[in-house]
């Protein structure tokens, strides 16, 4: 080949990279999207995209977000949990935390020229593959160069404004409590990182909506992003934090590996929290949905730690499930307000019970391994939620004339089981249950007179902290009734009493349909209702657990994002 024919070939060659997007070839531009995607979404921004980077359509998104969302619950309410009693301090562990004798954090912060209090603008790195093994040396010389700081601001957010929020007919399950929960803060260490693995459903963006937030620093540090160990976005934080979302482009299906670093944080404790992270697919002229595979590992290197806020009440449990993906298992230490109380293995699942707390009264928690050299994403978080007791149901049930409950005894078990294990990882207000007493035979149950009379003669428990659930054989509506549920804000309530709910079996024959029933009467006891006009208005994603038509039975019932953020916590029966 000539010597013109090589320099022609090269010549072509450079033309195609250049037409070739930025994202195709491992360069990654920085996008940043205002608010939480559970509240706004960027409608614009997903107008544009093609059917490379988001999914295709909403049915598409909404199918994924039924098969997932559920079978998350399913699979927590199926993990034998060992209790294990935290109720009191247990004097101090041999290292307590933040004070092992192996760890070590220099003293020495940014020098004077760099002390400044604020950055007026981000800083972008592109197209660098830096492993996290030598990521700290990168920034910190990236940080002696730049001259790019200024005064302070409100935090890093974009300047578009065409955001709406999901509604009634436009809205997908409602993911688990964010792993952030009130905060999660970075650990006092230079180079702090919390890590993350996620399940991409298809080919499609990744846009991780996060809230960065300070807290006891008093300068400008360096928030750097990690797609499965390559460095994509870069920004310097201020007194403002980061409220947004960082797109990764086109990423492949399956399992992805996400990094958050903040630097430096080795100058004290709770410099940086995390507030708020939880990824999302882009959808094609429709809000995004969630990304429901989403787990968090303990960081690598000497003694990991992870530390959040949470809030504690009237019985306090923490359901902690650990797998070991690599490495050796060591043991886990449990911290409570900076005491110690308990120690746990790692690779097993955990219900730390805590005891009994003011409602919503803010909590420590810290989760430590023993370990001098971690293996990195060794120890993964299959699952970890807070909550507390709010109610309690009394669920009695009518047997028939051979004294046969009218629904399968384990079914009524399960049932309730199923929406314990969903109010316990969506939020903090737990429900539990008590299968309590057998009620006579009766062909049908109207309302209220007779209703009422059950009422009074069975149920043991009237108090506000506990709600009455029977089954009934059949009654006035089709499947159930929530007699005397009433909505403060709702004009001219009737202030009815509260007679709780009836699930009639004649119509609820299967498991399925119990569960959906259970997740549906007792939402509104929870306040999830929508009647903007003095009338319920139904879900329009009918696969929403608080849709009319029932093409919402399945093994396992959700709530949609729209109706969720309308329960009104702590809720209690009305009285």
């Amino acid at each position: 080949m000539t010597r013109a024919k090589i320099l022609a070939l090269l010549l072509m060659f450079q033309i195609v990279v250049l037409l070739i997007p930025t994202e195709q070839i491992g360069i990654y531009n920085p996008t940043i999207t205002e608010k939480r995607p559970h509240e706004m979404v960027n409608q614009e921004s997903f107008a544009h995209a093609d059917e490379h980077s988001a999914l295709q359509d909403s049915s598409n998104a909404m199918k994924i977000s039924a098969e997932r969302a559920g079978k998350r619950v399913e699979d927590f309410n199926q993990i034998h949990w060992k209790s294990i009693d935290c109720r009191r301090p247990s004097g101090h562990a041999p290292w307590e935390i933040g004070s092992s004798h192996n760890e070590f954090h220099s003293p020495i912060g940014l020098n004077s020229q760099d002390n400044q209090t604020d950055s007026e603008e981000p800083i972008t790195v592109v197209g660098e593959y830096v492993t996290m093994t030598n990521a700290e040396d990168s920034i910190l010389a990236a940080y002696e160069h730049d001259d790019n700081h200024g005064q302070e601001h409100d935090g890093i957010f974009c300047d578009d404004t065409g955001f709406y929020p999901y509604t009634i007919t436009n809205s997908y399950a409602t993911p688990e409590m964010s792993p952030a929960k009130d905060a999660h803060w970075f650990i006092k260490k230079s180079y702090s990182v919390l890590a993350f693995e996620l399940v991409n459903p298809s080919w499609a963006d990744i846009h991780l909506y996060l809230d960065v937030e300070r807290d006891q620093d008093i300068y400008s540090r360096y928030l750097t992003f990690y797609l499965d160990g390559s460095l994509t976005h870069q920004y310097v934080i201020g007194s403002g934090g980061f409220h947004g979302a960082v797109v990764f482009s086109y990423a492949s299906p399956g399992h992805h590996k996400v990094e958050i670093a903040v630097n430096y944080c080795g100058w004290k404790d709770h410099q940086w929290k995390l507030t708020y992270v939880q990824p999302f697919n882009p959808v094609l002229f429709a809000n995004p949905v969630p990304i429901y595979d989403f787990w968090e590992y303990f960081p690598h290197g000497s003694y990991p730690t992870l530390e959040w806020k949470v809030r504690a009440g009237f019985d306090t449990y923490i359901h902690f499930d650990t797998d070991v993906m690599s490495g050796s298992s060591y043991d886990i230490k449990l911290y409570i307000n900076n005491q110690y109380r308990a120690t746990i293995d790692a690779g097993g699942a955990h219900a730390l019970i805590l005891g009994a707390y003011t409602d919503d009264q803010p909590m420590n928690v810290k989760m430590k391994i023993m370990s001098s050299s971690n293996t990195y994403y060794g120890t993964k978080i299959d699952y970890m939620t807070v909550s507390h007791r709010v109610v309690t149901l009394e669920i009695d049930y009518m047997v028939d004339q051979n004294q046969n409950s009218l629904v399968p005894i384990d079914d009524i078990f399960s049932m309730a089981s199923y929406v314990r294990s969903y109010y316990i990882m969506h939020g903090y207000a737990r429900c539990d249950y008590l299968v309590d007493d057998q009620i006579p035979w009766d062909e049908g149950t109207t309302w209220p007179s007779e209703f009422q009379q059950t009422f009074e003669t069975y149920c043991d428990y009237k108090t506000g902290d506990y709600e009455w659930v029977f089954v009934a054989n059949r009654g006035t509506g089709d499947y159930s009734n929530s007699w005397g549920f009433w909505d403060p804000n709702k004009p001219n309530p009737p202030h009815e009493p509260n007679y709780g709910i009836a699930i009639f079996a004649v119509h609820c024959t299967s498991l399925d349909s119990l569960k959906l029933v259970l997740m549906h009467e007792f939402g509104h006891s929870a306040g999830i209702i929508y009647w903007p006009n003095g009338e319920e208005i139904y879900c329009g994603n009918y696969y929403c657990c608080m849709a009319r038509i029932f093409l919402n039975i399945g093994p396992n019932p959700w709530y949609c994002i729209f109706h969720w953020s309308l329960r009104d916590y702590p809720f209690t029966p009305q009285d």
